[in-house]
């Protein structure tokens, strides 16, 4: 009785997908679809089967969220401008200032909870409906997979209505596998456009389909989904994430199945720590394909992340897996409230990682004895630029702007009350600093005959092209001494810093890796070596 109760419902919900209805929040526009299909040259009677996703005509990804352009236009009846005031289509505004790709998010069913919760209410009507407007704009689009019917993040991933009563982690996973290809399916129909970026799952830290709601006005009423997918367990070092690998691997494969060029990208919220194996090794190790791993940059967030740690992420995942980072989210500010928490926080991430400081065209004020960033709009501007900058030296494959399509008075956002883009939006057409190619190998081998008093041996400005993220070591080697040689053994350090050598046989060395590279970088290496010895003295980099 239970399989032909569950066969019922997938006929049911099939039904309801081959037959479009404005109240399930899941169908194309029949106005829509009835207007393309005049003059469809692609062939067939459903369309789409000649739509092809070209090369991309561009190395770095400049991308924009504007998922809720639709629903500003419909409810608000919005009319957007450009940076002179002139009325356009949005997705024009965003071409003509330099952006190349539209993230766009989508629910399965956000009829599901209260309109105050869901705004934007992202059905697959409306993004069929904007992804259509991307494709006209000439833009490229990335579809963000939040499968649950409301908001996903690291607090919550509440499994979609129609899926909460499933009786196995295989159903649950044949049920997403499906949901995305008939997406991807009538976006390619209706819309005529094929995504070069799918996102399957949105800042999944926590896993894929965790949760079950209990509210339809409060989507943190929660509780544990019967198969959550959990991508950890406190305290439980042996724990498999079985169910996330395998709804993740469902969600890929299918994208892989429907067209083999697309970007699968995973993202994750961001936090400081670089070394993020404790997800990505058993999705690996589960054999789910992915191209490309998408963080979250909010310096305004209370994870403290800063710059410097999100390059540290790029250098480390580029390195373990082989594949391309992104920031799948990043905004800032444009203007002052009343409380500056957020701007404070965004005054300690937004540190230049040559410095450690504030970055020096950044504006900056004080209050109550702490430093915060100013809200305006050039700030705003140079903010974005940096973290694209930073980005894109780091070998990161994009930025994406998100809360940019929210205008008014929301601090984050890139339009004004009228719906005028602000000139931050300018950001996406700035040409960018190349990336630097930072030295690894020897830096120094030659042999030095001690003086008894402190050398320099390498000026700072030596170790300018040395990344931050390098380790430096300095060893030594006995060559030899004359009968009226001093006393003590060799050292070597950067301003107040002089770290004990570890020994081994005849070779002393010791290194300098973080701060202690940065004070490198600030007085270069000093040498103390006993007079009449001669040593040979090595400088390594290594990154």
């Amino acid at each position: 009785m239970k399989k032909l109760l569950l066969l019922l419902s997938v006929l049911f919900a099939f039904l309801l997908t081959a037959c479009p209805s404005p109240q399930t929040g899941t169908a194309a526009n029949p106005d829509t679809e009835s207007e393309e299909s005049q003059g469809d040259d692609t062939g067939g009677e459903t369309g789409g089967e000649n739509v092809t996703l070209e090369e991309a005509d561009y190395t770095f990804i400049r991308g924009f969220d504007a998922s809720q352009v639709d629903w500003y236009e419909e409810g608000y009846s919005l009319k957007w401008k450009d940076t002179d005031g002139n009325q356009k289509d949005f997705f024009e505004i965003l071409k003509a200032n330099g952006v190349n790709t539209v993230r766009l998010r989508i629910w399965n069913d956000p009829a599901q909870f209260s309109k105050s919760i869901n705004y934007g209410d992202n059905t697959l009507e409306r993004t069929i409906k904007t992804a259509k407007r991307v494709k006209d704009a000439a833009l490229d689009l990335m579809l963000d997979f939040h499968y649950s019917d409301t908001w996903t993040d690291p607090g919550r991933q509440i499994v979609p209505a129609a899926w909460k009563n499933l009786s196995s982690e295989d159903e649950v996973a044949s049920a997403l596998s499906a949901y995305t290809t008939q997406v991807l399916e009538a976006i390619k129909s209706q819309a005529k456009i094929i995504p070069r970026y799918v996102q399957v799952g949105n800042e999944i830290n926590p896993g894929l389909l965790c949760h079950t709601s209990n509210s339809s006005e409060d989507n943190n009423d929660i509780s544990e989904f019967a198969f959550a997918g959990k991508s950890y367990e406190e305290g439980n070092s042996s724990f498999v994430p079985s169910a996330m690998v395998k709804y993740l691997k469902a969600g890929a494969d299918a994208v892989r199945a429907f067209n083999p060029d697309i970007k699968i990208v995973l993202h994750l919220a961001g936090d400081p720590w670089y070394d993020d194996s404790w997800f990505f090794d058993p999705v690996k190790n589960g054999k789910v394909p992915f191209d490309i791993i998408g963080y979250s940059f909010y310096p305004w967030e209370s994870s403290g992340t800063t710059i410097s740690d999100l390059k540290k992420k790029i250098a480390f995942q580029k390195e373990r897996y082989g594949v391309d980072v992104i920031v799948a989210e990043s905004s800032s500010h444009w203007k002052d409230e009343g409380d500056l928490t957020y701007q404070k926080r965004t005054y300690a991430s937004m540190t230049d990682p040559a410095t450690g400081l504030l970055y020096e065209d950044l504006e900056s004020a004080l209050s109550d004895d702490e430093y915060y960033l100013k809200g305006s709009v050039e700030n705003q501007k140079k903010v974005l630029l940096h973290v694209m900058n930073e980005v894109y030296a780091s070998g990161g494959a994009g930025v994406f702007a998100w809360g940019g399509d929210l205008y008014g008075n929301y601090r984050w956002g890139m339009f004004d009350s009228n719906g005028k883009a602000l000139q931050s939006l300018t950001a996406f057409s700035q040409e960018l600093s190349e990336p630097v190619e930072y030295f690894t190998g020897t830096l120094f081998d030659a042999e030095v005959l001690g003086e008894g008093t402190s050398v320099f041996l390498i000026e700072a400005e030596n170790f300018s092209s040395v990344s931050d993220t390098a380790s430096v070591t300095v060893s030594f080697v006995w060559v030899s001494e004359t009968e009226d040689k001093g006393e003590g053994g060799p050292s070597c350090g950067a301003g107040e810093n002089w770290p004990a050598l570890e020994w081994e046989g005849n070779t002393g060395s010791a290194s300098f890796t973080g701060e202690d590279l940065a004070l490198l970088k600030e007085h270069g290496l000093s040498l103390w070596l006993p007079s009449g010895v001669t040593y040979k003295v090595t400088v390594t980099v290594e990154d």
